[in-house]
């Protein structure tokens, strides 16, 4: 049960973050020509993400619960103090895909509904950009603190 559990998150994990490294990496290109083509493309993921998310999530509550029977950090060793900064981080991850979802996202959404002038949609795009590359940088940590 306690490898399903793990596997079952990191599966979610990966199915989560590399859309999100993906599409932060190609907003930094400067494809100006499928601008819209690929936003609406990031767009319908919604759903995917969050089951992705979701998933990854009961994997490691799962695997917490399997392993320890409690949940509880043990930051008396390196291993639970490395941990505990992973579930932070991870924390703030997933504040920040709330605000992704519910606010960053919107001004894309609205433009590509609208077929918005160049101009709103390359504005939204700007904005999706810098929310993605925060949210990439805690993505990041959290893999590099995973092979500590």
């Amino acid at each position: 049960m306690l490898a399903l559990a793990q596997a079952l998150e990191t599966l979610g994990f990966a199915l989560y973050a590399a859309p999100i490294l993906a599409m932060t990496a190609w907003l930094s290109m400067g494809l100006d020509k499928s601008l819209a083509a690929g936003l609406r493309r990031f767009l319908t993921l919604g759903p995917v993400l969050g089951l992705a998310l979701g998933a990854c999530i009961f994997g490691a509550l799962g695997g917490i619960w399997l392993e320890q029977g409690e949940f509880t950090w043990s930051l008396g060793t390196d291993q639970g103090q490395v941990t505990a900064m992973q579930h932070a981080v991870f924390f703030l991850v997933w504040i920040s895909n709330i605000k992704l979802e519910i606010w960053t996202l919107d001004g894309a959404r609205t433009a590509i509904k609208n077929q918005a002038p160049s101009d709103a949609l390359h504005e939204a795009a700007s904005t999706l950009r810098r929310h993605l590359w925060i949210h990439s940088v805690g993505l990041l940590a959290i893999i590099g603190l995973s092979w500590s």
